[in-house]
């Protein structure tokens, strides 16, 4: 059948879009479809199904394009091109700032989570590393993970899931994520620098690792604790954390045992508890300490690990008799993994 063709219009050159308009001008639905290379028909669709059509009005009723319109729709079809549902998309594009869709930063890479999420479905091991340090360097890693690594997380939960052999972009995500928490942590923390455990479920350990890095971060000494299986007995969790003698348990969401473990915890008096999520233990004891996010849990631990420094400077006092939970001088027992180290 052969194609309707698209009636002149200003900015057009005998139905013909004219590329050569300027920037700013509003264009037609021809226009733009030949920028964006889509059939028109397919941007009426998502104007009909989306609501990504264009906003303004001339004349006669006819509706164009404005920069923020194309704006929009380049993102649609980008992410379209990357396996993202076009639901999805359309969601995206449309609560997305204009400004922000077409800006490029004077890195090179874009740090947003759709261009995350797009090295991952590319197996680009190396740009992702590049930008997630990047971003980590520039804001810390516990931003990076919840403003790019998450959100890309959630993209790539809804887009098509057939991948090729050998392409599976949420383990490269992870393993980048990893990696910049190596390199971010290679510098030993002080022997008597204070202890942190982290316990978490499978599912947060990302969460987990990129917290004990912005800890590391700031001279605590980290490491991840990985929960035991539901038929194991819980108080192997709870030997752990009395092996490792860290000054602050973390508990990451609800794992396997975390109730019992946050309350034998406290009962034996081995560790302030700090609980971070919605989903954390619902245990309401004093010492024990709940926040909402991972920003939140950098502070509030942080000024867990001051107030215990003090504690333990203040026993060595002459006079002052020693403590039984202040941080030693000795070397630290760890127990788990360190933070951006590799997990079964």
């Amino acid at each position: 059948m052969k194609p309707v063709e698209a009636p002149t219009h200003p900015g057009e050159r005998g139905g013909r879009p004219d590329l050569t308009a300027g920037a700013d001008a509003p264009l037609t639905v021809a226009a733009v479809a030949a920028r964006l290379g889509v059939a028109a028909s397919t941007l009426r669709t998502w104007d009909r199904r989306y609501g990504l059509g264009p906003s303004r009005r001339e004349a006669g009723s006819h509706r164009r394009y404005t920069p923020d319109d194309v704006a929009r729709l380049e993102t649609m079809r980008a992410l379209t091109l990357r396996g993202v549902a076009p639901a999805d998309a359309a969601r995206i594009a449309s609560q997305s700032a204009p400004s922000s869709l077409v800006h490029q930063p004077s890195g090179g890479d874009l740090l947003d989570p759709l261009s995350l999420a797009a090295a991952a479905i590319e197996s680009d091991e190396l740009r992702l590393r590049r930008v997630l340090l990047r971003a980590a360097r520039t804001n810390g890693m516990v931003a990076a993970f919840s403003e790019l690594v998450e959100p890309a997380v959630d993209i790539l939960a809804r887009r098509d899931r057939a991948d090729a052999p050998g392409r599976a972009p949420e383990a490269v995500l992870a393993a980048a994520v990893l990696a910049v928490a190596r390199e971010l942590t290679t510098t030993p923390p002080a022997s008597d620098a204070p202890r942190v455990l982290l316990y978490a479920r499978a599912a947060d350990t990302l969460a987990a690792h990129s917290l004990a890095t912005g800890l590391a971060t700031i001279g605590a000494r980290c490491r991840i604790l990985r929960p035991n299986r539901a038929e194991e007995s819980a108080r192997r969790a709870v030997d752990a954390v009395a092996s490792a003698d860290p000054d602050v348990l973390v508990v990451l969401g609800r794992a396997p045992g975390a109730e019992s473990l946050v309350a034998d915890v406290h009962a034996e008096g081995l560790a302030q508890v700090v609980c971070v999520g919605p989903r954390s233990p619902d245990i309401w004891l004093p010492g024990v300490h709940r926040v909402r996010t991972l920003a939140a849990a950098v502070h509030e631990i942080g000024d867990l690990l001051v107030a215990s420094q003090r504690g333990a400077e203040a026993s060595k006092r002459p006079g002052v008799p020693a403590s039984d939970g202040g941080v030693d001088g000795g070397a630290a027992r760890p127990a788990g993994t360190a933070p951006g180290a590799d997990v079964d």
